[in-house]
């Protein structure tokens, strides 16, 4: 059986998760300067370590990465997939999910509707925090209702340095109080508490309407957004690391392959 490389392309940074017959690894590498620098170092990575009779499935929201990253596989002659419209209108068909804008969704939006195992039947709320941030609405029948989409948490402090005269850019971190009067601290606690009481007003609105709601969070900044939620006392979530790499899974009907127990929980 070959080994199988998934991947989760966006904008500012690359999820990986390898499996060969023995071990199975997620990694993550950022761009933290030019496009072309970072993608070579991702692909030296691959080169070096995961080359080997592989195959790899992808989903992507970076048309330039993408491009790069499937000449570098086909130059290699590995087989390489990516979910488009055709590959998403037939599993909504085989798996009963009603997307009436499937024409034009992106793949990582997909990968998030359908990322789910669904074992528990209830209308779910994917909030998914990456370069930009997104909510998803997916009720029990498997109905996607639409979401909204507004900028990371990453971009806020990029955005008010690049627009106004006097505010600098400052790196993020999790300031100790929602409000503060130092500037910079003031800066973070909009970027991240702001987005925190975002997820849980749209979660606690959507719960009136949907009572079984559960939330999930995901995506590359869901791991500092959950730090904001426990600030302000908020619990009611579930962290799911991987859904879109599970959504690209599910995508390409290739769950039976996956061995390793980190992206399902087997027993």
């Amino acid at each position: 059986m070959k080994n199988i490389l998934i991947l989760d392309i966006g904008n500012t940074m690359i999820d990986s998760y390898y499996q060969n017959e023995t071990n199975e690894f997620f990694f993550t590498i950022e761009r933290k300067g030019q496009c072309d620098l970072f993608l070579e170092s991702y692909l030296k990575k691959i080169d070096e370590y995961f080359l080997n009779d592989l195959s790899v499935y992808i989903s992507s929201v970076n048309r330039p990465a993408e491009k790069r990253i499937a000449d570098y596989f086909t130059h290699k002659q590995t087989p390489i997939y990516s979910i488009n419209s055709l590959l998403m209108e037939k599993y909504i068909k085989e798996n009963n999910f009603t997307i009436n804008n499937i024409a034009f969704l992106g793949s990582d939006l997909f990968a998030d509707i359908v990322g789910s195992n669904y074992k528990n039947n209830k209308a779910e709320l994917v909030a998914d925090f990456g370069t930009a941030s997104k909510l998803l609405l997916v009720d029990q029948n498997k109905t996607f209702h639409g979401g909204c989409i507004f900028p990371g948490i990453y971009s806020c402090s990029k955005t008010l340095s690049a627009q106004t005269d006097l505010l600098e850019f400052t790196p993020i971190e999790i300031p100790a109080n929602i409000i503060s009067l130092k500037t910079d601290e003031a800066i973070n606690a909009g970027a991240l508490y702001s987005a925190a009481f975002t997820v849980k007003g749209y979660y606690e609105y959507l719960k009136m309407t949907y009572p079984d709601l559960h939330l999930y969070i995901t995506g590359g900044c869901g791991g500092i957004l959950i730090e904001a939620m426990k600030k302000i006392r908020f619990h009611d979530y579930t962290f799911d690391r991987f859904r879109i790499i599970r959504g690209i899974i599910n995508a390409f009907d290739i769950k039976d392959k996956i061995r390793g127990n980190m992206i399902y929980e087997k027993k």
